[in-house]
């Protein structure tokens, strides 16, 4: 903390962006500095490990442990896998990725990530990852090529059609795959297969609230753009607890709450 400069520039962002109030700043003058909420240790603070104080850090006082794995050679714009949110993330790699940003002008983020999109990526370069093609034989696992690959599942798909009819194969989509793969996942399935029996993993967890948005407004999706969380006068959740699931909402709906509407 000698590099610490009393900008507060990381209380602020922790505030005004996360909505967690962790930092604060306690004493006058010189005595001033920066202290958890918890006014002792760190590991007993309200932190979410979000790392937006780190990204606001003009001096390095805050930063990333995650640096000391290497520092970025090349950047890459992509969407975060970890929920539908559909943040916005520069990821910054080596020879393997060490480091992740937010996307400043996301739509959906507007320069924010949770701690899963910040910092969770040692899946990626996991041991036991699949990083190959295999087909199952026998109960092992073979390593194929891409091209016998598809040839294999294709000659599948053919034989089950051929015997049971189209009716009997259904493709299933991702809320956590981008619109643009999920538009081809059904193109495919409709074009392709010939059959429109396609869905994705909300057929489990949002059926009947589907259901009543579609009786309600006429479609079972979200009809409005998360920009309209901070203009609403009044927010009602019921059984649902942004925050954990989906940090980023989760966060603009806490300071919405703040700056106007009643909780």
């Amino acid at each position: 903390m000698s590099r610490c400069i009393n900008c507060y520039a990381c209380a602020r962002i922790c505030a005004d962006v996360q909505g967690q109030f962790v930092w604060h700043v306690v004493g006058r003058g010189e005595e001033s500095q920066i202290l958890p909420d918890s006014f002792g240790a760190f590991g007993d603070s309200t932190c979410v490990s979000c790392g937006a104080c780190s990204d606001a850090c003009p001096t390095g006082a805050w930063k990333t442990r995650r640096l000391s794995s290497g520092f970025p050679t090349e950047w890459t714009k992509t969407t975060c896998p970890y929920c539908g949110t559909g943040c916005e993330m520069n990821v910054g790699r080596d020879d393997q990725v060490v480091q992740v940003k937010p996307v400043m002008d996301a739509p959906v983020n507007y320069g924010h990530l949770c701690v899963k999109g910040r910092y969770a990526f040692d899946f990626i370069d996991a041991d036991d990852r699949v990083t190959e093609p295999m087909i199952r034989e026998g109960g092992d696992w073979r390593v194929v090529s891409w091209e016998e690959a598809i040839q294999y599942t294709a000659d599948k798909l053919k034989a089950i059609d051929a015997e049971f009819g189209k009716e009997s194969i259904a493709v299933l989509g991702s809320a956590r795959a981008t619109n643009e793969e999920n538009y081809l996942a059904q193109k495919f399935t409709r074009v392709v297969l010939g059959t429109n029996n396609v869905d994705c993993c909300a057929l489990v967890c949002h059926t009947p609230s589907a259901a009543a948005m579609k009786m309600m407004i006429g479609t079972g999706a979200m009809t409005n753009s998360f920009d309209d969380i901070e203009k609403a006068r009044t927010i009602i959740l019921c059984g649902a607890n942004p925050t954990e699931n989906h940090p980023i909402p989760g966060a603009r709906i806490k300071q919405a709450v703040i700056k106007t509407a009643p909780s």
